[in-house]
């Protein structure tokens, strides 16, 4: 606290945002697009890399719950399934991520606060459908 108010004594300072405060920021971010993926999976047809409208109805609220959260960087994430080869699921799912990054910025996402990655087939689940996915990561 000490620091705080020498701080905020010095001319010209209203306030101090602190780390902790952006932690919170960048929390509520996280949980607002896991929570919207977690209840409506982005999924894709097999071999597949094309948006359908219940991928776009999805993508319609990311893109205002990001619009809301300004300064903070969203990854977008491509997985695949194991159908395959590795190099074709890993150009398959950066495929996804392409797409979705160019959804978004349809929406008016900023293109600084996205950025794609591509996982292939690195991280499977039990569920195969649910391996064609895109997931949002807060970029640091």
């Amino acid at each position: 606290a000490p620091a705080r108010f020498a701080q905020l004594e010095i001319e010209g300072i209203d306030s101090v945002a602190t780390r902790l405060q952006l932690r919170g920021d960048e929390g509520s971010l996280r949980a607002e697009l896991t929570t919207l993926t977690e209840t409506s999976p982005i999924i894709f047809a097999s071999g597949s890399a094309a948006l359908d409208d219940d991928a776009a109805a999805v993508l319609d609220q990311a893109a205002e719950i990001i619009i809301a959260h300004p300064g903070l960087r969203v990854l977008i994430a491509g997985h695949t399934d194991s159908a395959g080869g590795a190099a074709q699921n890993e150009q398959l799912a950066a495929g996804r991520g392409a797409a979705v990054l160019q959804y978004l910025l349809s929406k008016g996402v900023p293109a600084t606060r996205l950025q794609s990655v591509s996982y292939g087939e690195l991280f499977p689940g039990q569920d195969q459908a649910l391996n064609r996915r895109i997931e949002f990561e807060v970029a640091p």
